[in-house]
């Protein structure tokens, strides 16, 4: 049985797009794609169409059959471009797609239930309760996704050389600029930003990543067509293309052109087509490496050819955009640091992580890759973190799952269950949202102007009344301290004298120790001197520790300086408030609540006794 011609194509105007152009371009590069977008058609849709019917609706429009080439690959397209019999542009590389959503379990709507949305774990596991409820959440939502196209460099300028060539030949326009043409990567996302919605009706195509988007990333690379461009056409035609006019020092040329190391890099490509806009020698020049270099062996250069005859390799890869939540954690425990810290010998310091406890059901609920927790500041190991919390965000990376609101509201209550890492509810966290990265910014530049509030047990050694702690502390209002950069973090900060100001003092608490005390179980001595809880207000980054015990005198005025040069040591340390900018209200409400918790450190123990 016969097989029918496929259906013609309804052509651009003949005003739009130049059929002399294509008759030129197609006999010597045997691709219909890069003929007819060189030749003027900006229509994506046309240009996705099989060969066989492109070839079909040409030969009609030239009226006889359309010869080929003795190529098998596209010099301009490298391959990317060609696809084989009744096949669409972009199938392959769709289905590359569509095949690492599905192995990578990414939930998205698709009209009805989805087996991702529903299968998990058990209704006993809170985390698996919000899974379920997940699913009528995700038929209402759509989904933006960004795609990223990266070609070699190679591609721009055998265009460019592709343009100059038929200019040249038709002997019209030369030295004109060659118009609006469509570029490979311009058809690629055209043909897949229409495909990719058929198959998921959620998704939509975004111009700018959002949190939760889908990415998908394409890549495409030829050693040889950037090897060979750059020998035998940009060296020639740019001399002065190799030193300093692309910014790259002869040594690291060398090691480039020894290594074949990205020879047409973005810096080659955009010099080239500069100096193609304005210089009518590069013009030629390109006219002339597309004649010898970039046809069909049997008429100029076969040892340059040779290097074409495989199409440019790709790589298919799909992410999600990280998501982000917001909020303030608690920190109760005194042996537990900020972020993962591991010591030398690979041996981790304290119990687990704030970061680790807050991520642990997120990441479980999310089937994230990695979460890692941005803190607006951190405390030190032994500290604690009371009153209001520190503001965070935990940073979600390639999710499968979106939370909603509700499903943020469970997540906050699956952290602070004392399971898992947090058995000993040692974390809480509050306030917990959706937010995005702009935050982070936002975040990093408040840290600088926020108000902190702490609370620290301190000895002194010698007898200090309470009079004198009102006068020489209490009475001391924005006092100016000149802090050098405190021994302990001098290997990891620059040695400088940082100003920082005490906004105000507060003495309670206040315990006299004369010779000989004892107590505890062990019956330890008690060293001589005054114990009080100080409460202070600093400015941010101000290191509390330093300003009591002054630091081998690298911190001035110190806590021993303001009460007549007394030693003075610091016994505990909390913070009890982070005030960020823009949070002015806030100040009040955080000293009533470090207030109703006590007040922070009540007090230390030393040698077994609380003092």
């Amino acid at each position: 049985m016969p097989v029918s011609p496929p259906p013609s194509l309804p052509l651009p105007d003949e005003d739009t797009w130049s059929l002399p152009a294509f008759s030129l371009l197609y006999p010597k590069i045997n691709c219909i794609r890069c003929s007819l977008r060189l030749a003027g058609v900006c229509d994506a849709e046309i240009l996705r169409a099989p060969e066989r019917q492109l070839r079909a609706t040409l030969c009609s429009a030239q009226g006889a059959e359309i010869s080929h080439a003795t190529c098998r690959m596209c010099p301009l397209c490298l391959g990317i471009l060609q696809s084989s019999g009744d096949r669409e542009l972009g199938s392959a590389l769709l289905d590359a797609i569509l095949a690492q959503i599905k192995t990578k379990k990414y939930v998205l709507p698709t009209g009805g239930d989805s087996p991702d949305m529903t299968q998990h774990k058990s209704t006993t596991d809170p985390v698996g309760e919000m899974v379920a409820e997940h699913s009528k959440y995700l038929l209402e939502r759509k989904v933006p996704f960004i795609l990223g196209v990266s070609l070699p460099g190679s591609v721009a300028i055998r265009d460019r050389a592709a343009l100059e060539w038929v200019a040249c030949e038709q002997q019209t326009g030369r030295h004109q600029d060659p118009g609006r043409r469509l570029d490979v990567k311009e058809i690629l996302k055209a043909v897949l930003e229409s495909c990719l919605p058929k198959h998921y009706p959620c998704l939509y195509a975004a111009s700018t990543p959002s949190p939760g988007a889908l990415r998908v990333d394409l890549s495409f690379w030829h050693a040889g067509a950037d090897e060979a461009d750059y020998h035998q056409g940009v060296r020639i035609l740019l001399p002065n293309a190799t030193g300093k006019a692309f910014n790259r020092t002869r040594k690291r040329r060398r090691h480039e052109e020894s290594n074949q190391e990205n020879l047409c890099n973005a810096t080659v490509v955009a010099r080239v087509l500069q100096a193609a806009t304005g210089d009518p020698n590069v013009r030629s020049g390109l006219a002339v490496f597309f004649a010898r270099n970039l046809m069909p062996p049997s008429t100029h250069s076969p040892t340059a050819y040779a290097a074409l005859e495989t199409p440019a390799a790709s790589s298919v890869q799909v992410t999600r955009e990280a998501i982000f939540l917001a909020g303030r954690y608690l920190k109760l425990s005194r042996e537990m640091p900020q972020t993962l810290w591991v010591v030398e010998g690979g041996r981790r310091k304290g119990k687990a992580s704030v970061e680790e406890v807050v991520a642990e059901p997120v990441l479980d609920w999310t089937s994230a890759t990695s979460a890692v927790l941005i803190g607006s500041g951190r405390e030190d190991m032994d500290v604690r973190m009371l009153g209001t919390g520190r503001p965070f965000l935990l940073r979600v990376n390639d999710p499968r799952r979106i939370p909603g609101r509700e499903e943020v509201a469970g997540l906050e209550a699956a952290i602070n269950q004392t399971t898992g890492l947090n058995s000993g509810g040692d974390v809480r966290v509050h306030g917990l949202r959706l937010s995005d990265k702009h935050e982070v910014k936002a975040m990093h530049a408040g840290a600088t102007e926020k108000v902190k509030m702490y609370s620290c047990r301190v000895w002194v050694g010698g007898r200090v009344d309470r009079a004198l702690l009102a006068t020489s502390l209490e009475g001391s209002k924005e006092l100016v301290v000149a802090q050098k950069t405190p021994i302990r973090v001098l290997h990891r900060r620059a040695l400088l004298t940082r100003p920082k100001v005490i906004h105000e003092m507060r003495c309670t608490d206040v315990k006299v120790v004369e010779g000989g005390e004892e107590g505890g179980e062990e019956g330890g001595e008690m060293a001589v001197g005054t114990y009080f809880t100080l409460h202070l207000r600093t400015s941010a980054g101000t290191y509390i520790k330093e300003f009591v015990h002054g630091d081998m005198g690298r911190t001035r005025p110190s806590v021993g300086d303001l009460l007549g040069g007394l030693e003075a040591d610091l016994l505990a340390l909390d913070v009890t408030g982070i005030v960020m900018e823009g949070e002015e209200g806030e100040r009040e409400e955080g000293k009533e609540q470090e207030e109703e918790a006590g007040g922070g450190v009540k007090g230390a123990e030393i040698n077994g006794i609380v003092v």
